[in-house]
């Protein structure tokens, strides 16, 4: 056990290690379950229409930059492919999202209630969890606000409140 720690020492370092031990102890004592609750108090920080009026700027995307036709056809493919509930995952193959909590592989849908230290990584029944956390990155989100600007047409509707 003794040779084990050390050579996880050597190979990770001091501070992995002491990260790692940190966030067990935090998550065996209960202490994460608290800092971050799986239904905390809604709050409300700016309201919808206060939003809508501020002139902001998504950080990454000019504007005012030209896209080739193909390009063009190749995002409004991306964007019909959301709409329909596709998603690209992994920047490669496109998978069928019902909701969040669902993996697209293996169709296990993980219990909401259940705090995110109670869940296993990767499991045989449910498969790797990257895939529910791949949606939660918001990649899709880049195609949304170009396709916005390429076509002139607002998709914030559709995106933050549900119109699908």
């Amino acid at each position: 056990m003794l040779k084990d720690a050390l050579q996880l020492f050597q190979n990770m370092g001091f501070r992995y290690v002491a990260h790692r031990v940190g966030y067990e102890v935090s998550s065996r004592s209960g202490l994460l379950k608290r800092r971050f609750p799986t239904r905390p108090a809604f709050r409300e920080f700016i309201p919808r229409e206060d939003w809508q009026k501020l002139s902001l700027r998504f950080p990454g995307l000019d504007p005012n930059l030209e896209i080739s036709e193909n390009e063009r056809e190749s995002l409004q493919n991306r964007v019909t492919a959301f709409k329909l509930g596709r998603l690209s995952f992994f920047g490669g193959r496109e998978y069928k999202v019902e909701d969040w909590l669902t993996n697209p592989l293996t169709g296990y849908r993980y219990d909401a209630s259940k705090h995110w230290t109670e869940i296993s990584d990767f499991s045989a029944e449910a498969g790797d969890i990257k895939y529910v956390w791949e949606k939660s990155r918001f990649t899709f989100l880049y195609d949304l606000v170009r396709y916005d600007i390429s076509f002139g047409e607002d998709q914030s509707a559709f995106f933050f409140w549900g119109n699908r």
